[in-house]
């Protein structure tokens, strides 16, 4: 009976599955491997006003754009088309920019008023002409098919002057005329034609009050009115080409529509729900519905401009096809094409009729989720899974239409050639599409990026830049540099699809991100199948005379672990993609850090001494860019400047790090240096009068190097003494005005990349055994400065001390693999456990640590004891926990053998980074939010509750843009999940600190890396600090 029960229940498990994968829930945020269809077609595009130039060259007229550039204000930075690009003298070098992008076909449009001077003469011009086949003979020759846009908003000026532009119907037979000519010229070669481009932008931005050319004010009337006439100018140049044309020409020719996604801001309202689909007519089908389906608006449109009309007492605003139109209009099309860029949330409102306009007849009001990613455009907000839902919506709005998509890409203000951003966005979006193909059985065709250059975006100028290549608009030649960006689409394209880095053996793992709320059964059957492990061993204990058991014992015991994270990884599921929104706890501390050899400068002044970074960026190659730090960003002379900084963004803490070799130049004899006291004084004393709380961190990686070179640094445990000696000068001068100590930040750093793989100073590379002996002293001289200050100074000075560690999440490869889970939890105790078991467990090394160590190491392990008496000395050193996260790696199980000693060849693990996830300027750094609620979640489960205060987070960017959206989103997404570990995991989180306040300078790396909320222009020798868009995010933010 009860095997019948749960065949029945796993029956109607399967059931459940099969209606999931139905629907659009089919993959929803993981990322799908696979290829796009065989033809599938690969592009990118421009427009004619936007790159060409040459305005008044070879019997060019002026367009609407020319005229309009020149009103005051019209444009951001005042600029406008004349030169553009100035790809009409340019375009071999663009085409070669294609033919190297490996591209299927290159969308550009015709300027009108370049082939058509005067549309009321009708004359055309031979030279607009010629410059066109010039350009579509070079495509053509280089393999490229030319996809010509007939109209992308540079309408003839006279039509405006003279008619009132796209108001008049009379621009129905000068808009075909044109489209004659152009179908006559150039259709022998070119196979794809798009009438218009974005006539939704057109209309409603052009004529209703925006901020397109030519900005006529008719908010109630202008926009549709203008909609109609070009709705029957696209049927009758469609008409033209079907008639005259496709018989010997054989192309294509449809139209192009923009339309953003729009999800209902409550789904669960069904007002919100049905307003966002009204948006979605009023936007998409506006022009899609006559075109696609019945010759006519959609419904939903037409009641609500007749209900809106009727109530204001006022003619129908919505101009009406009559039967021959509709007839005419209905089924004009080829093929879909679509620009989309981004979505948008709506809610239902009732505008009344005091106010009409668009926006007010569909009864919405429309925004960005203010969460979601960012770009250089205020309206674009980064949303793949957006993309997807809309193709879905076209087909089953408008059935099995072949889509191109003609346009699709993100804008930056600062025109980065490592644009990472522009890389996530195609990658996710066109990801997204490939779902809508292969999952949802949309019929996609090609997609074509936006844009093949930075060119002139309109009423932004060159203000925001979407190019896949750069452009130099201070150079008169206008130099074109590829972008990152754009060799990942070669790449892309070349690939047609998203190849499996890791392809797996068996069965595919599931792609853990994060973000579905969904736990697999597998992750929640682990905790079972491993307790099965644990009863098999057992069994083994008892009947296997031949193994070992120390060996069983330890198999049970790394079983149990399996079974404990396995329980880790299925416990967190409230609010695992959501955004949460809450308060954190009464008295949560904010701040900012930097770090006294990476910001003062000043290296030889006032009577400081060397330190090992000083000697280490004298070695030839040790830095990235041959920099140092010895100006760096000259805080030791501009230190007020940082506090006001600091002021005004409202932190509460600011953590500082003392550089040992300034107060102590030769610490083996132990003399003070004032001046270096002083300055510290100084410091601190500047920030109390701000209200600042002073956090001091007594060692960040600044060694005295006369500590190195007489005694081996870190590796001997004399230093203990010497670190004691520094740090009882610095609580007897600095304590009274201190309340937050720490005693060394990243131990793992110093030690690992310090003494085991040298890439940080002093450069030692000693992997077997360096990162071990360091570590042994410096726990050592950390509990050593813990009880100094504990027995000594804290009876009066009331002040907390402790230690940072850093630590990565580390992500099981396969979640339902037994091998991988147990070995992220190892490599978490392997990074952090190494430290925080000793000060926060029972003051010795973790067990697995020292099982793996033993049984790597030749003989002997490798891993220093400790004796009981410096346990107990070890245990407890500790008054809160400081944690440094920055990223994730994801770990699978590796037997890496025995023939390459070393920290991380100890642990039979093999980590990587998943290639879909967010990169940054640093190439250890992706963007993994969710991890960081898992890290935490993780510290409490092992440590209790232990009060954590986060010491550094942040994210890098090596363009140091003011404009730093992607740092925004980091700091937005990564505190909201550690917002959740409080609040729904009860973590104590007791405060957070940004890294950094300050770009500056970044170890091996030198000044190509920023972190900072405030840029620091390196090259001028005051070094002047400038906020960033994220300094005031995170003001408002602590406010």
């Amino acid at each position: 009976m009860s095997g019948n029960w749960m065949l029945l229940l796993f029956s109607g498990l399967l059931c459940l599955s099969s209606l999931s994968d139905a629907s659009i829930d089919d993959m929803p945020h993981e990322f799908y491997y696979g290829s796009f269809p065989a033809g599938f077609s690969w592009g990118t595009a421009t427009a004619s006003y936007q790159i060409e130039g040459a305005w008044d060259v070879d019997g060019k007229s002026e367009s609407i754009w020319d005229t309009y550039c020149r009103k005051e204000g019209a444009i951001a930075d005042g600029s406008n088309g004349t030169v553009a690009c100035d790809s009409y003298h340019k375009y071999m070098e663009d085409v070669k920019l294609l033919k190297d992008m490996g591209v299927n076909h290159y969308r550009l449009s015709l300027s009108w008023p370049r082939i058509v001077p005067n549309p009321l003469t009708g004359e055309v011009n031979q030279q607009g002409l010629d410059y066109y086949n010039r350009v579509i003979n070079a495509l053509v020759e280089a393999g490229i098919t030319p996809m010509v846009t007939l109209y992308h908003w540079d309408l003839p000026d006279i039509l405006e002057t003279e008619c009132g532009g796209w108001l008049n119907e009379s621009l129905v037979d000068y808009f075909n005329h044109y489209a004659d000519v152009a179908f006559d010229a150039f259709g022998d070669r070119v196979k794809w034609w798009i009438t218009f481009n974005e006539p939704w932008v057109q209309t409603l931005l052009g004529y209703g009050g925006g901020t397109k050319a030519p900005a006529v004010n008719l908010p109630a009337t202008g926009p549709y009115q203008a909609g109609y006439v070009t709705l029957k100018a696209h049927a009758a140049a469609w008409h033209t080409y079907d008639k005259n044309y496709r018989p010997t020409q054989k192309g294509q020719i449809s139209i192009t529509l923009n339309s953003d996604h729009f999800t209902p801001w409550n789904e669960t309202d069904p007002n919100d729900v049905e307003a966002a689909d009204r948006q979605n007519h009023f936007m998409l089908g506006w022009f899609a519905h006559p075109i696609f389906v019945n010759g006519d608006y959609p419904d939903v449109m037409k009641y609500f401009l007749w209900r809106k009309s009727v109530e204001a007492n006022v003619t129908n605003r919505l101009p009406q096809f009559t039967p021959e139109e509709k007839e005419s209009i209905k089924g004009t099309f080829d093929f879909f094409g679509l620009n989309h860029y981004t979505s948008a949330r709506v809610k239902y409102n009732n505008h009344g009729v005091s106010n009409p306009n668009y926006w007010t007849d569909a009864d919405t009001i429309v925004s960005g989720d203010e969460n979601w990613l960012g770009s250089g455009s205020e309206w674009l907000r980064v949303v793949p899974w957006g993309f997807r839902r809309l193709l879905v919506w076209i087909k089953q709005n408008y059935g099995d239409v072949p889509i191109m998509v003609t346009e699709n890409g993100v804008s930056d203000r600062n025109g980065s050639l490592t644009d990472d951003h522009r890389i996530y966005y195609y990658k996710h979006y066109i990801n997204e599409m490939l779902k809508a193909i292969n999952l949802d059985g949309v019929n996609m065709i090609g997609y074509t990026a936006w844009s093949l250059l930075d060119n002139f975006e309109w009423e932004q100028g060159y203000v925001e830049r979407f190019g896949l290549h750069y452009v130099n608009f201070t150079d008169p030649d206008r130099p074109r540099t590829a972008k990152k960006s754009a060799r990942y689409l070669r790449d892309l394209f070349r690939a047609n699809g998203f190849v499996n880095p890791n392809p797996p053996t068996a069965k595919p793992p599931p792609v853990c991100d994060g973000a579905s709320s969904t736990r697999s059964f597998g992750v929640l059957a682990l905790p079972f199948f491993a307790c099965i492990q644990v009863v098999r061993m057992l069994a083994r204990l008892f009947s296997d005379k031949t193994m070992a058991r120390s060996d069983i014992v330890f198999s049970i015991v790394a079983t149990i672990t399996v079974v404990m994270a396995g329980f880790a990884l299925g416990g967190i599921t409230q609010m695992v993609d959501e955004f949460y929104y809450g308060k954190f706890p009464e008295g949560f501390s904010w701040g900012t850090a930097t770090a006294s050899y990476q910001i003062e400068g000043a290296w030889n002044v006032s009577g400081k001494g060397e330190n090992i970074w000083d000697t280490f960026c004298r070695i030839p190659g040790a830095i990235a860019n041959g920099s140092d730090g010895t100006v760096a960003c000259d805080s030791y002379h501009k230190y007020e400047e940082d506090v006001a900084l600091l002021k005004d963004m409202g932190v509460n803490h600011y953590r500082l790090s003392l550089s040992w070799s300034r107060i102590l130049p030769d610490p083996l004899t132990g003399v003070v240096n004032r001046a270096g006291v002083d300055y510290y004084h100084r410091v601190i004393d500047a920030l109390r009068a701000a209200n600042i709380e002073p956090m001091v961190t007594l060692y960040h990686w600044d060694l005295p190097d006369i500590l190195q070179t007489q005694f081996g640094g870190w590796k001997n445990e004399t230093l203990v003494k010497y670190f004691t000696d520094f740090a009882n000068v610095s609580f007897a001068e600095f304590g009274p005005k201190v309340k937050w100590w720490l005693t060394f930040n990243e131990p793992w750093v110093v030690t690992f990349l310090g003494y085991g793989i040298g890439s940080k100073a002093p450069g030692v590379k000693e992997p077997a055994d360096g990162p071990y002996k360091t570590t042994h002293t410096i726990i050592k001289a950390h509990a050593a400065a813990w009880h100094l200050y504990n027995t000594t100074y804290r009876s009066y000075q009331n002040g907390k001390v402790s230690i940072t560690l850093n630590c990565d999440y580390k992500q099981p490869y396969n979640p339902e693999d037994p091998n991988d889970l147990e070995a992220s939890e190892r490599q978490l105790q392997f990074m952090l456990g190494w430290y925080a078991h000793p000060i926060f467990v029972n003051g010795d090394y973790p067990d697995i640590m020292k099982y793996y160590v033993a049984k790597k190491s030749m003989g002997l392990s490798r891993l220093p004891v400790f004796t009981e008496e410096e346990k107990r000395q070890i245990k407890g050193t500790y008054d809160y926990f400081g944690l440094n996260h920055y990223t994730t790696q994801r770990v699978r199980y590796e037997d890496s053998g025995r023939t390459n000693p070393s920290w991380d060849g100890d642990q039979d693990v093999k980590q990587d980074h998943d290639p879909e996830w967010l990169g940054s300027g640093s190439e250890w750094l992706k963007v993994v939010p969710w991890a960081f609620r898992r890290l935490l979640v993780w510290i409490k489960d092992h440590y209790g509750n232990v009060p954590i205060m986060v010491t550094e987070n942040g994210v890098s960017d090596r363009n140091g843009s003011l404009t730093d959206d992607h740092r925004i989103s980091f700091y937005k997404q990564y505190i909201n999940e550690m917002l959740k570990a409080i609040n729904l995991d009860k973590v104590n989180v007791i405060g957070y600190t940004a890294w950094s306040l300050l770009d500056n300078f970044e170890w091996e790396l030198g000044y190509e890396e920023r972190f900072g909320v405030h840029f620091v222009n390196f090259t001028d020798p005051d070094r002047p600090r400038i906020p960033k868009k994220s300094a005031t995010y995170l003001k408002k933010l602590v406010s």
